[in-house]
């Protein structure tokens, strides 16, 4: 069951004694306490609560309450199932379909990148076949765009008084969606 983190904090406001949340794929237990202690996840703040038992991996027993971070996700995977259904040609000028392969590795990179949600600011599909994911700060006015295949990933981070920084590409996979990675940080 997906909960806000509103909803997860008003449940640890009730009596409570301990409630399992889920988030990024690993299981914590909070306790509601007297004190001002107050447990950060992913950017939001619990207030007066502890975590009572070390993280855990996620088993199918673990927990009831599963933190939704926010309602882009539904938003961006819907918009990722729709490119799904385009068909070659999609655009009347030739284009590509876009194929599954490259749907699941946007679905992974949407993953690994869940803390930069709040970022991104487009899907896109091109007529190569090719999604582009593009992350944007509008304070600093900085872009990451990264254009994901079927087997690779390419990206480039352009922030202004700073060198363009270009991924050429490479082979999907860990050590691609790393760099990117680094490169999202440096726009928070």
């Amino acid at each position: 069951m997906n909960r806000p983190f509103k909803e997860i904090k008003d449940i640890l406001k009730s009596s409570v004694k301990k409630t399992e949340v889920v988030i990024l794929g690993v299981c914590f237990f909070l306790t509601p306490v007297e004190s001002d202690a107050s447990v950060e996840f992913s950017g939001h703040s619990f207030k007066n609560v502890e975590v009572s038992e070390e993280p855990s991996p996620v088993t199918a027993s673990c927990g009831p309450v599963e933190v939704q971070l926010s309602d882009n996700q539904d938003k961006w995977q819907t918009v990722l199932d729709e490119l799904a259904e385009y068909p070659d040609n999609w655009d009347a000028e030739g284009a590509r379909a876009i194929s599954k392969a490259t749907i699941d590795n946007c679905r992974r990179v949407l993953k690994e990148t869940v803390m930069y949600e709040s970022l991104l600011d487009d899907i896109f599909p091109t007529e190569f076949g090719t999604v582009c994911l593009q992350w944007y700060k509008p304070s600093t006015d900085a872009l990451v765009n990264a254009e994901i295949a079927p087997d690779r990933m390419a990206f480039y981070s352009d922030e202004p008084g700073r060198d363009l920084y270009s991924l050429r590409p490479a082979a999907f996979g860990k050590e691609t969606i790393d760099k990117l990675v680094a490169a999202l940080q440096s726009l928070s």
